[in-house]
């Protein structure tokens, strides 16, 4: 009998045996059983009849072809699979194969639809594992590591406790695959270095590490990358950490270390550039010509003076710092345990140089090392430093090169944002793209000075005050809401305006200048979305996955997200109905909570 033929016979024996046998005598005025006995019917007309038969009974009349008929135009399945997996009978695949055309999607997609029970049979039978998304995918040891971390390894233990506890938990997982148990046993040293390539793993000090869900640290990007708009030089990123502590522990972000690790493995910031742990530098690659840089601008200066000051700015250990002047820059320390830097007088040449490169108010000394060391030879150290500068009539402070007489960086910013009515930021500027200027322009904000009242460009409060709008009428309005909304409500500009009355809003301007004025309130604070800001006002500060988990409502703060359902999370947020989803894009569109859904987290 050919393979054709014995699929149809396969086929016709899903029938139920009352009906098969109504529908060969009617298809064919004889059973199968008399075909067979006939000697002289050949091969092919038996297959004939078989199809005839089978063309002529309707899909709908057998429950098990209708029950799997999705699941058989979708995806790219056998027999096989049918029996081991989906526990059908083969005869109904064959019967399906007849009747309907086969699917051409992986079959491991089908993985979703599947029954619990038949989901466990899958993984066996095709030597899958389901990972972190849901999906059954190929074992694999990175795999199967990274999912260890993910259910049992989020608490910061040294490598070795979390290889035992990896044995203990892969002999659970796979107690009846011997054979992949034998091949996913991992020696600690072997496990290590999986761990080290896993994305989520996060390593501390002392061989230490823990799993953390990366992806709502790479939805702050924006916001993290903010923290660190800082002046050139190598900090220790515990000075960012401590000052923003409570943002990082939002974001499950635990010490320093897992910062530092984090910023050097996950988000890789253009600006700064990863030193040894827990250094980073700010446009600056060698520690010791950046050490010396701060002594011309200092010097001379007491050994121990200038330890506090490199702490108090850059963060840096004064122990740490000490032995490596002591070590590597003895040559700058004085008899009287002063650093000074020896430098010979500028010729009249030299002067000349100098007095043609420097001729507007204020320079930072980065953009003028990257101008002229290339074609001056030491220019760094021979000219941008304390006494040189001085001759040609200005100073050096905190990487700034200022004519004599503005004052600090901040000082000269302050004159320059409030010199006009308005002031329009240019983004091509060096000098205003440094942390004195942003500090200098957020101080402004925060004390009612200034305003943004579109994108770049900022508004003096002079302007105000001509068309009769006190600093106090502005304060009083911040005031207000600040009170209206306490209690760690959510509220946008749209339940501002419907819940405030204010003269202040009857003004026209556009709603960034409200919202600018709300944040400068010490007492608020503010998740950033594409289109506008949510503000909220609580001890600890908050990000995008807080949000969502808290489910936004201008009225109420309630916690309706879960992470336990994976497999049925339809939730209620807001009036929205929504996947259980932590991973959404905000948008805030006239006060509305409008969310693009980017991935689940399983």
């Amino acid at each position: 009998m050919s393979k054709r033929t014995r699929h149809l016979e396969e086929a016709l024996s899903s029938i139920p045996e009352t009906n098969r046998r109504i529908m060969e005598q009617r298809l064919t005025g004889m059973t199968l059983q008399e075909i067979g006995d006939i000697n002289n019917v050949t091969r092919e007309r038996v297959r004939q009849i078989l199809e005839k038969v089978v063309s002529g009974i309707p899909l709908t009349n057998i429950i098990e072809a209708r029950r799997m008929r999705y699941l058989f135009e979708s995806y790219e399945l056998d027999y096989v699979f049918f029996e081991t997996v989906l526990g059908e009978r083969k005869e109904t695949y064959h019967f399906l194969s007849e009747k309907c055309s086969e699917g051409t999607s992986s079959k491991r997609k089908i993985y979703s639809f599947l029954q619990s029970e038949q989901r466990q049979r899958m993984l066996l039978s095709e030597g899958l594992y389901e990972n972190l998304e849901g999906q059954a995918v190929t074992m694999t040891k990175s795999g199967m590591v990274e999912k260890y971390y993910a259910l049992e390894g989020r608490e910061m233990e040294h490598v070795s406790i979390h290889h035992r506890r990896y044995l203990a938990y892969i002999e659970e997982v796979l107690r009846d695959q011997e054979g992949a148990l034998g091949t996913f046993r991992l020696s600690e040293r072997a496990f290590e270095g999986v761990s080290d390539r896993i994305e989520g793993c996060i390593q501390s000090a002392g061989r230490k590490v823990r799993y953390l869900d990366i992806r709502p640290i790479l939805e702050e990007r924006d916001v993290i990358e903010s923290l660190f708009v800082l002046d050139p030089g190598i900090y220790n990123a515990r000075l960012i950490y401590d000052v923003h502590a409570d943002y990082f522990w939002s974001l499950d972000i635990r010490t320093h270390h897992e910062l530092h690790n984090i910023l050097k493995d996950n988000l890789k910031i253009d600006a700064i550039q990863m030193r040894r742990m827990p250094e980073f530098g700010v446009m600056v690659t060698d520690k010791l010509e950046w050490l010396v840089g701060l002594i011309d601008e200092m010097g001379p200066i007491p050994l121990e003076t200038f330890l506090l000051r490199v702490e108090e700015a850059y963060g840096l250990s004064i122990s740490s710092t000490r032995s490596l002047i002591q070590m590597e820059l003895s040559d700058y320390i004085t008899a009287q345990n002063e650093l000074a830097h020896e430098i010979p007088e500028l010729t009249e040449g030299e002067e000349a140089f100098i007095r043609s490169v420097l001729v507007q108010d204020i320079y930072t000394a980065q953009e003028l090392i990257e101008k002229h060391s290339v074609t001056v030879a030491d220019f760094q150290h021979r000219y941008l430093n304390k006494r040189n500068l001085s001759v040609v009539g200005y100073d050096l402070r905190r990487g700034f090169v200022l004519r004599k007489g503005l004052g600090s960086g901040e000082a000269y910013f302050r004159r320059l944002l409030l010199s006009e009515d308005y002031f329009r930021w240019d983004r091509r500027s060096n000098v205003q793209n440094t942390q004195s200027f942003w500090k200098t322009l957020l101080d402004l904000q925060e004390d009612l000075d200034l305003f943004r009242i579109e994108e770049d460009v900022y508004m003096s409060i002079s302007v105000l005050e001509r068309a009769g709008v006190a600093k106090k009428t502005v304060a009083d309005f911040r005031e207000r809401v600040g009170a209206h909304f306490s209690g760690g409500r959510y509220y946008t500009m749209k339940t501002i305006r419907e819940e405030v009355e204010h003269p202040i809003l009857n003004l026209g301007f556009e709603d960034v200048f409200y919202e600018r004025i709300c944040r400068s309130d010490a007492e608020v604070r503010f998740i950033q979305t594409p289109s506008g800001h949510v503000f909220y006002q609580a001890g600890e500060r908050r990000n995008q996955a807080d949000f969502i988990g808290h489910g936004w409502h201008p009225y109420r703060c309630t916690p309706v997200v879960h992470r336990t359902d994976i497999r049925h999370p339809i939730r209620e947020i807001g009036g929205h109905r929504e996947g259980q989803c932590l991973g959404y894009v905000l948008y805030a569109r006239d006060g509305t909570c409008v969310r693009k859904k980017v991935e689940f987290i399983r």
